[in-house]
């Protein structure tokens, strides 16, 4: 079989040692290998966000050690190799025609969705939702464009030379991946696309994979979380015990597979004035962020146009219900975030009579607050499973990694939303589905890999540092917020 391996920028450092991994073990299989690496062609990455030659360089030396372990007979082929004149020719005469995010998002190039590539990692290095889309902003992201473009060009020539049975990568989610699934794909290649998790209190990652999928499909996700279950070599009980423990850590602000977010939080610390003869309502917030730019999956799959927008409908919708009182809970990893589409809902208290917002950085429990309402209504928060099992009644409003999981109702438009949320006695879900996917985030499948790579985290770190501090004259990063939201 010709595998061919892509490898991702060194960002993704201990993830790359595994690929080399995955590599060699091919190799060992009686595979042909071919390692396809970027090498200045693109200068611009998640590692190297303004396109910094001391990075390159850097990181060029870094391939070199890689590479050098890998058996003789492993092919590694450059981007570079691949780049003709012509293509260069091509690439460097696109044009992109966008004046908002969604425009962004609708942006194609040989059937590869550039505009979900380039904006992910816009957002995941700004967190800024909604841009000003102006001069300066297009002058940044039309290069994360124009790499994606170029890679598509590049990978064509791979492509068309190798003929690969599989095609191997990282994650996918980003502009430097994403068409390296996405162009093989629409060739009708075979795809596996690498994620890992973490697993218990050492932290040690499991990786997995996806066939032909991003690692971010909805219904890809939910599969492996019933098959984790389904194919583990266990007993019921001891799944069942596995299972438990995430919800177990996650209470008690123990690590669960993700950072911990509750630990400044103080357990049975509750609301002012909470009043235990109303209908209380939790509404928790979600990174919005985080699923801002994944797929049109998620974009999709939505009854309100944002959070935001959600929750003000909710309460406008119920404002004068004096009987009820909604609870906002914002997500703790928002709490340096001073963009509107977060700092917004601070504002409702003073709009709304029923409503009293937590923010991010109070002591307020979470998991105190979730034991006493009556319902719990999220947007993708993974306190959603969480409440599930500890036996309230959830009410999901956006797409979610656990969708197709029997976790939440699921409604289909708002006054199905208003409904719900009316409703007196709905009841829980039950706990079979929240007990698998607790199961697949802390079960421990056991992997482990040849090459280590964490002697280098402390280079990676300076130069990261070095170039986020603007210290060797990279282009700007563009972060000023769309005014008119």
């Amino acid at each position: 079989m010709t595998h061919l391996i892509h490898f991702s920028h060194p960002y993704y450092m201990r993830d790359n040692a595994f690929m080399l991994s995955l590599a060699e073990q091919s190799c060992s299989r009686g595979d042909t290998v071919k390692i396809l690496v970027c090498d200045s062609t693109v200068n611009i990455c998640k590692s190297n966000p303004k396109a910094e030659q001391i990075v390159c360089a850097w990181c060029g030396r870094y391939r070199k050690n890689q590479f050098s372990r890998l058996p003789k007979n492993t092919e590694i082929l450059h981007y570079g190799d691949f780049y003709t004149p012509e293509k260069k020719s091509v690439v460097e005469s696109l044009k992109f025609d966008y004046d908002s995010v969604a425009a962004i998002k609708k942006l194609l190039y040989k059937n590869v969705k550039i505009g979900y590539g380039a904006f992910s990692s816009y957002v995941t290095l700004t967190r800024n939702l909604y841009p000003d889309i102006n001069d300066e902003f297009r002058s940044y992201f039309d290069r994360y464009l124009k790499a994606e473009c170029v890679l598509i060009e590049v990978l064509a020539g791979v492509l068309d030379k190798v003929h690969p049975e599989l095609v191997s990568l990282y994650n996918g989610r980003h502009f430097e991946t994403r068409p390296v699934f996405e162009f093989s794909r629409s060739l009708g290649y075979s795809t596996k696309c690498y994620e890992n998790l973490k697993i218990g209190k050492s932290k040690r990652k499991n990786f997995i994979f996806f066939e032909n999928a991003l690692p971010h499909n909805i219904k890809s996700i939910c599969d492996i979380i019933r098959g984790t279950w389904n194919d583990a070599n266990l007993t019921e009980d001891e799944k069942k015990t596995i299972g438990e423990s995430f919800f177990n850590n996650r209470k008690a602000s123990l690590f669960a597979g993700d950072k911990v977010y509750t630990r400044n939080q103080r357990y049975g610390m509750m609301p002012e004035g909470f009043d235990e003869s109303k209908r209380n309502i939790a509404i928790f917030t979600s990174s919005e962020d985080e699923f801002a730019s994944i797929d049109n999956e998620y974009d999709d799959d939505q009854i309100f146009a944002s959070q935001q927008r959600g929750i003000a409908e909710i309460l406008e919708h119920f404002k004068n219900d004096t009987n009820i009182h909604f609870y906002v809970r914002i997500h703790p990893n928002l709490k340096k975030i001073k963009y509107r589409y977060h700092l917004s809902l601070l504002g409702y208290c003073d709009v709304y009579p029923n409503v009293t917002v937590i923010q991010a950085n109070d002591e307020i429990s979470s998991y105190s607050l979730m034991e006493n309402v009556e319902k719990v209504i999220v947007f993708g928060s993974t306190i959603g499973v969480e409440a599930s099992y500890w036996g309230k009644p959830v009410i999901l409003l956006c797409a979610a990694f656990y969708n197709y999981l029997d976790i939440c109702y699921k409604p289909k438009d708002a006054e199905e939303a208003f409904s719900l949320i009316m409703a007196n006695g709905l009841p829980a879900k039950g706990r079979a589905d929240a007990l698998k996917y607790g199961f697949y985030s802390m079960y421990d499948r056991n992997q482990d890999f040849k090459y280590k790579v964490s002697r280098f985290d402390f280079f990676r770190e300076v130069l990261i540092a070095l170039n986020h501090a603007r210290l060797l004259n990279g282009i700007k990063i563009p972060v000023k917020e769309e005014i008119c939201r």
